[in-house]
């Protein structure tokens, strides 16, 4: 969720939150937003965008603004008076989720020398269409790769296209940012996906309601 103060401007933070209810036909309550795990004080008249999901796999963008804060429960809520009728979000649009995940990556066989024959390191963020990754060498652009997505509970193989890499170094180490497309994957195993990042995002709403 983006939010839009009246003072501060922009705030595009990854705030989390969480439908609750409908106050009329017009405002929605939502949870307060939480960043960094704890309930942020957005302003009234703040403008938002947020998208929420529905299920494991409908994704929907609502556009609107602050028009009360409340506390129901010891949970803190935001009443949000919505200007727009919302937007599902079609598949090719989804939605990036920030969080540190173990993946390889097997590019394909070269006898060019410097080549690895598997490539480690973390997601930067993941969504439905693709991953962001850092490794520590460097991915060829335009190049499709094999890769493997290594969550708690289960593994993910998938084929990828690598869209970008970049360079950055990161406490005197060189490390390399690499967007990567999923290519040829099914269904099944892109909805896994959608439904981890659901699952996460409702964890990280729970910390953060409770304060921890």
């Amino acid at each position: 969720m983006t939010v839009v103060d009246p003072v501060e401007g922009k705030l595009d933070m990854g705030f989390i939150s969480q439908l609750e209810g409908l106050v009329d036909v017009n405002t929605i309550r939502i949870s307060a937003p939480i960043h960094e795990a704890k309930v942020y004080p957005v302003r009234v008249n703040s403008h938002i965008e947020a998208y929420f999901f529905y299920k494991a796999n409908q994704i929907y963008r609502v556009i609107g603004y602050v028009t009360d804060r409340l506390i129901i429960d010891d949970i803190a809520l935001l009443d949000v008076r919505v200007t727009e009728k919302p937007e599902k979000i079609q598949r090719r649009q989804y939605y990036r989720f920030d969080c540190r995940v173990p993946v390889s990556f097997s590019p394909q066989k070269s006898d060019e020398p410097g080549k690895h024959d598997e490539i480690a390191g973390y997601t930067i963020d993941i969504s439905g269409g693709g991953v962001s990754s850092q490794t520590d060498y460097m991915l060829v652009p335009n190049s499709v790769i094999s890769g493997a997505l290594l969550f708690d509970n289960f593994q993910l193989k998938f084929k990828g296209k690598v869209i970008r890499c970049s360079r950055e170094i990161i406490n005197e180490e060189i490390k390399y940012n690499s967007s990567i497309s999923f290519e040829d994957i099914e269904y099944k195993e892109r909805e896994k996906i959608v439904g981890f990042i659901f699952r996460q995002q409702r964890e990280l709403l729970k910390k953060g309601l409770r304060g921890s």
